[in-house]
């Protein structure tokens, strides 16, 4: 009982930090603090902290050693990987396993998470505030978790992108454009 109940206090505080500072992005209130962030580190540090939600499920980590820094704010990042795993954690079942990825793609980087829940329904808008996903099995939930991801995302020039998976499941992926990525100093060097 107090592990569940600190559990959900932990979800609460995360619920309202997370709508204090989307609406502070949309006021365009925040003032970003972006630095070098190294995207291995910053999905580990988002799954220790969801540790205990998502135990039951195998998660896969399937990050290219290679990846090149981004420039992001690691606090705003952070909420996304958050909400982007809590998502997966949520729309499928216990076992089922949830994919994270990231791989260079066009001069960019795209981080990946993919889950084997219901998956998209045609038409679906995910980032939209306050729209939970018709066929959804939950209950209790404000609809707010992609959209906070939507807005952290944009406010740092990351593109949030959905997409049903083939064999069911949604993948959500954040994609770092090439202007956001931070050349290794011997690359840049090189030519």
């Amino acid at each position: 009982l107090v592990q569940t109940i600190a559990g959900e206090a932990s979800k609460l505080e995360r619920y309202i930090s997370n709508l204090l500072d989307m609406a502070r992005v949309e006021a365009g209130a925040v003032r970003l603090k972006v630095e070098a962030v190294d995207l291995v580190d910053a999905v580990s540090a988002a799954l220790r902290d969801l540790h205990h939600l998502l135990d039951d499920h195998a998660v896969e980590v399937a990050l290219a050693s290679d990846l090149p820094l981004v420039r992001a704010d690691p606090s705003l990042l952070h909420h996304c990987l958050i909400n982007l795993l809590d998502n997966a954690g949520r729309h499928s079942g216990a076992g089922a396993p949830i994919r994270i990825s990231g791989r260079e793609e066009g001069g960019g980087v795209a981080l990946s998470i993919e889950d084997k829940g219901r998956g998209l329904p045609d038409g679906a808008a995910p980032f939209d505030a306050f729209d939970q996903i018709e066929g959804s099995d939950q209950t209790g939930g404000a609809g707010l978790g992609l959209a906070i991801v939507k807005a952290f995302s944009e406010a740092m020039g990351v593109e949030p992108l959905a997409a049903r998976r083939a064999g069911g499941g949604a993948a959500f992926t954040l994609r770092f454009p090439a202007g956001l990525i931070i050349e290794p100093a011997n690359s840049a060097d090189a030519g």
